[in-house]
């Protein structure tokens, strides 16, 4: 048998649908709603890609998939499907990917995924689902990558995600959670990136227990004032945590202690306006910290202590920090009297031109010291050493 990847552009007249397929070879040929009805099970069975266009009608109605037992990718574009019924994908059993982006769909029934045991992708990003229920996504035991980005979620079952095992991302970017609830990863030990954001509150301690893999945590647009001690707690695979553009101020102490494996920390554009040495308490792989959009307006002597492998420090648009000195650094961090190779971001800062930042001078003209691009003080030309 021999397969073809079939892209049917759907438009829907008094309900029967009329198709455009193009196959991606050398020829093209229409299908009209009736011939895709009467499509025989053997040409169906031979189609392994579809992409559904302009569906008109409400849902697609239960067994229209059946016939198409080795599609293994299905796209579906509607601005009018609005419920994902039980049936709807029966008999999909071979089926990879499952996209339906940009939707309006509302509501999805309990097993609406159950006959989809080897899809390994399902997209739904940018629809209106209010909450995923207990039963909702059962099934998909083969699923990797899930992705509920700005769907608008307000409500997750604590076991909702039950039957995904195997699942390595799980995108939940600016959806409407307020908080998020440990017992949603308590099946979920082969998650390896997790973004989260939107209306979320706060996090509780052990917020992420359980995800013993993790290796790149984001969260963004959240509303989180405070980064507490134990929230954090389990990640020790941690690589890179990225809390970019919400509202932090303040970094209790130890907050990051079992992240002896991250490599990068993003704290872009938030409001944090004070530094301790104890908030990077347990940091010992970190090579990049950024600190850029923050209100920092002081750094303290010892300020950027426990960060033995720092190589990147960005401290650009903090508009009223008038101080950087070298003894903010931990004295094992410096080779030969002075910090290892160090990039810097100073741009826009409230830096006094004196004899405190000739440090800095020196660090360029020997080397160990290079800029971020457009990150240079430019009142370093100015001072004399």
């Amino acid at each position: 048998m021999s397969f073809v990847h079939v892209v049917l552009f759907v438009s829907c007249v008094s309900d029967i649908f009329t198709l455009a397929t193009a196959a991606l070879a050398e020829n093209t040929k229409t299908l009209t709603g009736k011939d895709l009805v009467n499509l025989s099970r053997e040409k169906a069975a031979g189609i392994k890609t579809l992409v559904l266009h302009d569906v008109h009608s409400y849902h697609v109605p239960d067994g229209t998939f059946s016939k198409f037992t080795n599609l293994e990718n299905l796209e579906i574009r509607s601005k009018n499907i609005f419920t994902i019924t039980t049936h709807m994908f029966t008999g999909l059993v071979s089926l990879r990917n499952l996209k339906m982006q940009h939707g309006v769909i509302n509501t999805i029934e309990d097993f609406a995924f159950g006959d989809l045991g080897k899809l390994t992708k399902l997209d739904l990003e940018k629809n209106s689902i209010p909450s995923v229920g207990e039963n909702t996504l059962r099934g998909l035991s083969s699923l990797v990558d899930l992705n509920l980005a700005e769907c608008r979620i307000s409500e997750i079952d604590g076991g909702a995600f039950a039957d995904l095992h195997l699942v390595r991302k799980l995108n939940l970017y600016l959806d409407n959670l307020a908080e998020i609830k440990p017992k949603w990863w308590t099946t979920m030990a082969s998650l390896e990136e997790l973004i989260i954001g939107g209306n979320l509150q706060q996090a509780p301690d052990g917020a992420f227990s359980g995800l013993v893999h993790l290796q790149k945590l984001q969260i963004e647009w959240a509303k989180m004032n405070t980064i507490r001690s134990n929230v954090l707690i389990g990640l020790s695979s941690l690589k890179s945590l990225l809390l970019r553009r919400n509202q932090i101020v303040t970094i209790e102490a130890g907050a990051f202690r079992e992240l002896g494996e991250l490599e990068i920390l993003d704290l872009f554009a938030n409001q944090i306006d004070s530094i301790h040495p104890d908030m990077w308490l347990g940091l010992d792989s970190l090579k990049k910290l950024q600190l850029e959009y923050n209100n920092i307006k002081a750094i303290p002597v010892e300020g950027f202590f426990h960060l033995p492998k720092l190589e990147t420090l960005v401290l650009s648009r903090n508009f009223e920090l008038e101080s950087f000195t070298m003894n903010t650094f931990d004295p094992q961090y410096f080779e030969d009297g002075h910090p290892k190779d160090l990039t810097l971001g100073l741009g826009k800062l409230a830096l006094v031109c004196d004899e405190n930042l000739c440090w800095l001078k020196k660090g360029e003209e020997e080397g160990w010291i290079d800029w971020l691009k457009r990150s240079r003080p430019s009142c370093l030309d100015r001072i004399n050493c």
